[in-house]
């Protein structure tokens, strides 16, 4: 299951970063659904996630990238921030961008691209990243992650967006999981 858990966090990184070539593609054809099918079986989360990700239409990649802008880019607030300084302050580059840089660092890796290193997909990864070491990803959690991306996913969840609400589910469904955190 550790290699699952690892999957699941990548998948759902690439669906939050800029959007992938596959999210034009049907919802049961994407990654994200692949690794929760495999997770379905010990993973209530990624049970439910199951239908509503099948659900999914195909779409052209520059009508995926338009839903992505409307509601995480665009000229002043956005809709919902991917920034965790930005979800908990309103202010990009806050400590937490600091801080999840340290751990990133302590960890031997670093962040590649223009991306600040608080970005829910550079989290989301280093998540996958803790759960295939075996070691770090609840304290992840508990310090950063889990204090910021359940909200975003449950907000993304009641956006109605037929792409980004079911993957939102998924996201704080899988987060907030039994187990998952140190309470």
């Amino acid at each position: 299951m550790t290699a699952l858990r690892a999957d699941l966090y990548q998948a759902l990184a690439e669906a939050l970063a800029e959007p992938p070539e596959w999210i034009a593609t049907p919802g049961c054809e994407w990654p994200l659904f692949e690794v929760a099918v495999r997770l379905a079986p010990q993973s209530e989360a990624a049970r439910r996630a199951v239908e509503p990700l099948a659900e999914i239409h195909a779409g052209s990649l520059t009508e995926r990238r338009a839903r992505y802008a409307a509601l995480f880019a665009g000229a002043g607030r956005p809709r919902f921030w991917l920034y965790e300084s930005a979800f908990l302050t309103g202010r990009i580059l806050g400590p937490e961008a600091f801080a999840v840089e340290q751990l990133y660092r302590a960890a031997g890796l670093e962040t590649a691209g223009a991306e600040l290193p608080d970005h829910a997909s550079l989290e989301l990864a280093f998540l996958g990243h803790l759960a295939t070491v075996g070691r770090g990803e609840r304290e992840f959690l508990s310090k950063h992650a889990g204090r910021w991306l359940p909200n975003l996913g449950r907000g993304l969840a009641r956006s109605g967006d037929e792409v980004y609400a079911p993957i939102g589910q998924l996201l704080a469904d899988w987060l907030e999981e039994p187990g998952r955190r140190q309470k």
